[in-house]
């Protein structure tokens, strides 16, 4: 299950992509997706778009 510490990463990873890696951005990109609606749905509510 995707959380704070798990979105952080992908959304590295994207930042850092290189075609030599052997995964293709786009998978990356699935991926920082998922974990961040995870992280979103996880909020109570009325926090999800307080960034503070």
């Amino acid at each position: 299950m995707p959380n704070k510490r798990c979105t952080v990463p992908c959304a590295l990873n994207l930042d850092d992509w290189d075609e030599s890696w052997g995964v293709s951005v786009e998978a990356l990109e699935e991926g920082a997706i998922e974990a961040a609606e995870q992280l979103l749905s996880k909020q109570p509510r009325g926090m999800s778009g307080n960034l503070s």
